[in-house]
């Protein structure tokens, strides 16, 4: 069985919370397009285009943990982004790409990371944090 889930640093605004849950499901989709349902229309034939398939719960949790649970991830789970420091403070992808090169990984702060794949190796890795408020 998949899971999917979305964990933003505890600290930032909401908004910024939401703006990165966001992008990092666009990876998502871009990646695993087999989880976007099809189109549907309502009973006046009105279409509304396909959404995901599978819950996206968002957590919350520290930067600190948020690097761990990436290192793990990264080395366990299907599909896993993240959402770091140059992504945050760049207003564009050149601007990011150029941030990113330079810092040492030592120096990346994650802010946001989605992970997707076997529900019993997301588990292991999301248990304990908490579904953002």
């Amino acid at each position: 069985m998949k899971k999917c889930v979305i964990v933003v640093n505890k600290d930032l605004p909401l908004g910024l919370k939401a703006n990165i849950s966001a992008i990092l499901c666009m990876s998502l989709g871009k990646s695993h397009p087999e989880i976007i349902g099809l189109d549907l229309s309502d009973a006046d034939n009105i279409t509304y285009k396909g959404i995901t398939t599978i819950p996206v719960p968002i957590l919350e949790t520290y930067t600190d943990n948020l690097k761990a649970a990436k290192k793990i991830a990264d080395l366990t789970v299907e599909f896993s982004v993240a959402f770091n420091c140059s992504a945050l403070s760049t207003k564009d992808y050149a601007a990011y790409e150029t941030s990113l090169r330079s810092k040492r990984s030592t120096d990346v702060l994650i802010h946001g990371l989605l992970m997707y794949g076997s529900k019993v190796e997301i588990n292991k890795i999301a248990a304990n944090f908490p579904l953002m408020r």
